[in-house]
């Protein structure tokens, strides 16, 4: 079974993750008390890059999601840019 789950944390790259940590965390202990609920298998974080000038913790958001084993996408156009295609 597929549990997606989107979850919006504002524009900071490393919100972003701390929130990802924090959500696996709680899930964590939902799905030890459930029958129904497993833990997260994969937790992703979704990141605009706006080049030339990304946020400025991006490079400590994205290896802080490594260190926790999350999986890290940029998207460069902005996601917006991805609507009018």
């Amino acid at each position: 079974m597929v549990d997606v789950e989107i979850v919006g944390e504002g524009a900071a790259p490393i919100t972003v993750v701390n929130s990802a940590i924090k959500l696996r965390e709680e899930r964590k202990q939902i799905a030890s008390k459930s029958l129904t609920k497993a833990e997260y298998e994969v937790i992703y974080c979704v990141f605009d890059v706006e080049a030339p000038t990304p946020h400025e913790s991006l490079a400590n958001a994205v290896s802080k999601a490594k260190d926790n084993k999350l999986e890290v996408i940029l998207s460069n156009p902005c996601f917006e840019y991805w609507y009018i295609l």
